[in-house]
């Protein structure tokens, strides 16, 4: 999308709950292919593996984000299906 558009296309990575959890603009994506970009302000990232243990750089697993500021939610309807999914906690 840059050759065809230029270095105007930033990218970012989300959750309809939380936001935006990274940032990237046209010039990182071109100096570091294949990058997610960095945490957003106030954001904590991380990648756990199955037992919510925190992975070094490189190793798969499954994303982890909390927004600093952001409030508690439910989902409407079903409040324990939030707690179903949380991983850490509800502040970190």
């Amino acid at each position: 999308m840059i050759d065809w558009w230029g270095p105007v296309i930033s990218e970012y990575y989300g959750a309809t709950e939380m936001g935006v959890a990274t940032f990237h603009t046209a010039e990182e994506a071109l100096r570091k292919p294949g990058t997610v970009g960095r945490p957003a302000s106030g954001a904590t990232l991380k990648i756990l593996d199955d037992a919510d243990q925190e992975l070094p750089p490189g190793e798969i697993g499954e994303v982890y984000y909390w927004l600093q500021g952001m409030p508690e939610f439910t989902y409407h309807g079903m409040p324990d299906k939030r707690r179903e999914i949380e991983r850490i906690g509800s502040s970190r």
